[in-house]
């Protein structure tokens, strides 16, 4: 059995020679490549849970006032709502699709927890809006702005929970 700190050298040197090869499009295509061990995962539906029961896609924040209904969606590295599809299905159901680009252009992770790729989120908005939206992009937070068809008190069309405080 070969010691591994000789293994890992020899990986080493032959990504070094790759790269004199290759030149900065091998790290590129490295950060995209799946281990032969991983099985290639289906582009998840739009609002499904993933396996630790999180929601796929960028969290929100969805608020309301009496004439509008505000989502803002945390998106980092995008340069614009231009890169952001937007779809509303009737006037409640909101559909934000993204692809979140890779933040290192060239080297390797070491570790890698903020999600870069394809994300969608499908929410069911709490009041009725008309089809069209102001959006802005700063600081990677979206935020589209929705008038409502009917303006409200601010909190009518949304479900308020009162949780009682527990027994102790």
């Amino acid at each position: 059995m070969s010691d591994p700190g000789n293994v890992v050298q020899r990986i080493a040197e032959q990504l070094e020679a790759l790269s004199d090869a290759f030149g900065e499009d091998l790290w590129r295509e490295l950060g995209r490549a799946r281990s032969p061990r991983q099985k290639e995962q289906p582009r998840p539906k739009p609002g499904s849970a993933s396996r630790a029961g999180a929601a796929v896609g960028p969290p929100l924040d969805i608020y309301v006032t009496p004439h509008e209904v505000v989502v803002e969606a945390v998106l980092p590295g995008l340069t614009g709502p231009h890169q952001v599809t937007v779809s509303l299905a009737g006037a409640t159901e909101l559909l934000i699709e993204a692809f979140l680009p890779d933040r290192l252009p060239d080297g390797l992770y070491i570790q890698r927890e903020r999600f870069s790729g394809y994300c969608s989120r499908l929410v069911t908005l709490p009041a009725s809006v008309r089809p069209v939206a102001v959006a802005g992009y700063q600081e990677g937070i979206l935020q589209l702005r929705f008038q409502r068809t009917s303006p409200g008190s601010g909190s009518q069309g949304v479900a308020v929970l009162h949780v009682p405080p527990s027994a102790s």
